[in-house]
């Protein structure tokens, strides 16, 4: 199995950089609805340095899951707005452009959202690598087991995906990733 070589502002290389890790300048959504096209955010913009962790709050309906959602890339309607990187732009139109470029997202609804209740752990974990561990098109399960046994038993889960603690879904979530 090949390893997938990690974005450069990863790991070590996030603390040698000065300058904010994650830059959101004037972040805009509209998504369409039976009246047109209705404003969801519009000039949003913060800076993360590293090590540094920023809430969002706000009242139900106030746009929290949306910044987020458009930052990874999945949200639906116009997006606006710049992100940067270590203070270069990035173009993310999909949650695939945001993992190739180190970004993953646990979702706030984990349960409906974020994993497959009716599948084991196992096939929750290896769920975001099927592709990229198929070989000629057919997924290697061994691939599979091999990855998700690892991820598992690093993370100490035992329970059944519909029975999971809100501290394990978010562990096996977070850990597709």
């Amino acid at each position: 199995m090949k390893r997938r070589s990690s974005p450069p502002w990863s790991g070590a290389a996030c603390s040698t950089q000065s300058g904010p890790v994650l830059s959101v300048r004037g972040l805009s959504l509209s998504t369409s609805s039976r009246h047109g096209w209705r404003d969801v955010l519009k000039g949003v913009s913060f800076d993360v340095s590293a090590g540094e962790i920023l809430g969002i709050g706000g009242l139900l309906g106030a746009g929290r899951t949306e910044i987020l959602e458009t930052i990874f890339g999945s949200s639906n309607g116009r997006r606006g707005g710049e992100i940067s990187l270590h203070g270069t732009p990035v173009d993310i139109r999909s949650p695939l452009d945001a993992r190739r470029l180190g970004i993953a997202l646990v979702t706030e609804d984990r349960k409906t959202q974020g994993l497959h209740l009716h599948d084991s752990i196992t096939d929750n974990v290896a769920l975001p690598l099927v592709g990229r561990l198929a070989r000629f098109g057919f997924r290697s399960f061994d691939a599979e087991s091999a990855l998700s046994r690892k991820a598992v038993q690093t993370l100490g889960v035992r329970a059944a995906a519909s029975t999971r603690s809100p501290g394990r879904s978010r562990a096996a979530i977070s850990r597709r990733w």
